[in-house]
């Protein structure tokens, strides 16, 4: 069940993506995905930052 919705998504998605370079949206396309790929690492370098400026808190003071 799962197997065929996720292939009928994944046609969709081709299609999708067909039409869009037919237009010339896929470059943007491009940049959100770069996008979703770099903003969790920053978020997560940002959150180990933060806890180990606060374990050095914590332990100094």
């Amino acid at each position: 069940m799962f197997y065929i919705r996720w292939l009928r998504v994944n046609y969709a998605v081709k299609d999708i993506d067909e039409e869009l370079s037919k237009i010339g949206l896929i470059v943007r396309f491009e940049g959100i995905a770069v996008g979703w790929t770099i903003i969790p690492t920053v978020v997560v370098l940002l959150v180990t930052v933060v806890l180990i400026m606060w374990l050095i808190v914590v332990t100094v003071f």
